[in-house]
């Protein structure tokens, strides 16, 4: 017969599965992933699409690459083991199943991840259910279930990440067979293109604790990013992705001072701040070398954020730092008192109302959600793709990934000529390319027909006659429109709202 013990220990481990898995679908049916015009974000982050697009057209159409034809490809995907797995997902055939596929992947790989993280905590701590209600907690707080849910590897990720750095710092190699450590740093370093410079940190960090683990990460890490540099330089002919050239087009010292909101909004009102408190008040019941090298990984992290210039998903980046500061603040929750702990779950708990209540555009979930515009958009040029003629966006995931056929990503993303120029402001992500040169470049598609992706933009929207298809941004109509009265437009003009729609344009025929 099974003790109250026993009982008590399976729960320690399920119970934070449970909320992160119940989080996690009720944010993806009724939450959104993007503030401002969130309707556009109902189904997932733009950018998870664009890797479904290379996955797709991998399994569909036998070529790694953004367009279906292999028209300017490039490396414009910042996970290949991700873009792996969305290669899994594409194999029926049936574009509406890779998202909800993405998201059943990232749930049963994140929880396996933080089951291994949780136990290791316990274990280190006599088996203290104590030790682990930091993770317990992280789990109701609605930004992770945004990005467990988000179509992306970024809690996936994460926790990795807080699990190798928690292993290293904490656990004596002896206790973890070696090959642990190369096949997570192995898993770690392959699912992002960036991934190396985090490991590197923890290596660091492991040199600074005296661990024998560091000679293991650092082979997990050389065997990871030879793999991906070997191949990329094979398949690409280059050493670093397309996105590193367009993200990072603007100087260091132009990317700080906007990171600075980024990291800002993230701390204050997606509880990182808590966490990091209470991890930081926790290292200081621990050893010398382990604080700090534990310190070490955590402004590392955060530095190499702002050395990005932060995200426009604003926790994308930072998702292993709530999980390692949640697993550093275990050594608090067991010697604080009953009072204590009682204030820091009202706290916690509060921070998730106040996230709830303050900033509804991503976390409403009282009202029904709205549908997609982006996916129904792109569903719709999809019907008659070949009408569009090559299609430039700069929504570079779920309108092309819908629409299929070849597209020009005028933000640079996708593409090796506009992903080396910049524009006037420095924005994570949307910094580079031009859209006159998109336009010059999509004169030259064998197509000869080109249509465009925009809002009302006065630059290339005159009148009705202009636009082919639109769709409501704010509230979505059970069906994308055809073609715009006058009375439409008008109503729309008065406003001077130019993102109340999302809108495909008449094509232009540009052959002879």
């Amino acid at each position: 017969m099974v003790n109250k013990e026993t009982i008590k220990k399976y729960w320690i481990y399920i119970l934070p599965c449970i909320i992160l898995i119940g989080g996690g679908l009720l944010h993806m049916w009724r939450g959104y992933y993007g503030s401002g015009l969130y309707p556009i974000h109902a189904d997932g982050v733009d950018d998870a699409y664009i890797t479904y697009r290379y996955g797709w057209n991998l399994a569909n159409h036998g070529t790694l690459s953004w367009n279906e034809s292999g028209y300017r490809r490039t490396e414009g995907f910042t996970n290949p083991l991700w873009l792996l797995f969305s290669f899994g997902w594409s194999l029926p055939g049936v574009k509406e199943w890779v998202y909800p596929l993405s998201v059943i992947s990232s749930l049963i790989l994140s929880c396996g991840l933080l089951i291994l993280l949780i136990n290791s905590v316990y274990q280190r701590h006599g088996q203290s259910g104590a030790a682990v209600m930091g993770l317990l907690l992280l789990t109701v707080i609605p930004a992770i279930w945004l990005h467990v849910t988000s179509g992306l590897e970024s809690v996936v990720f994460g926790i990795g990440l807080a699990l190798l750095a928690y292993l290293v710092i904490f656990n004596d190699s002896r206790k973890f067979h070696p090959i642990v450590i190369v096949l997570l740093t192995i898993f770690i370093g392959l699912l992002r293109s960036d991934g190396f410079v985090y490991l590197t940190m923890i290596m660091i960090a492991g040199l600074i604790v005296k661990s024998d683990s560091w000679k293991y990460l650092t082979i997990g890490i050389f065997i990871s990013t030879f793999a991906l540099f070997a191949w990329r330089y094979s398949d690409f002919n280059s050493l670093f992705p397309n996105t590193a050239t367009a993200k990072l087009n603007f100087s260091v010292l132009e990317r700080i001072p906007v990171s600075f909101k980024y990291l800002g909004f993230t701390l204050f009102n997606s509880g990182l701040i808590i966490f990091l408190i209470l991890g930081i008040a926790g290292l200081k019941l621990e050893q010398h070398f382990a604080r700090y090298a534990s310190l070490f990984v955590i402004f590392s992290w955060i530095g190499y954020y702002m050395y990005m210039g932060g995200d426009w998903v604003f926790e994308r980046h930072l998702i292993g730092l709530y999980f390692f500061a949640a697993a550093l603040s275990a050594p608090l929750w067991i010697v604080a008192s009953r009072v204590a702990k009682g204030l820091f779950i009202v706290l916690i708990l509060t921070v998730v109302v106040i996230s709830i209540a303050r900033y509804g555009d991503r976390f409403d979930y009282l009202s029904p959600k709205h549908n997609d515009p982006w996916v129904m958009l792109g569903q719709a040029a999809g019907v008659d793709r070949s009408k569009y003629g090559v299609l430039i966006t700069t929504a570079a995931g779920k309108i092309p990934f819908y629409a299929g056929g070849d597209c020009i990503d005028n933000l640079g993303l996708n593409d090796p000529y506009l992903g080396t120029l910049k524009r006037d402001l420095f924005v994570p992500g949307h910094s580079a390319g031009d859209d006159f040169a998109a336009i010059e470049l999509a004169k030259s598609h064998p197509a000869g027909i080109y249509s465009r992706f925009s809002y009302i933009d006065p630059n290339f929207i005159n009148g009705p006659e202009d636009i082919s298809l639109w769709v409501n941004n704010l509230s979505p109509q059970d069906s994308v429109q055809v073609g715009v009265t006058q009375d439409q437009w008008e109503s729309v003009n008065e406003l001077g709202d130019p993102f109340i729609w999302s809108l495909i344009s008449e094509p232009v025929i540009t052959a002879p």
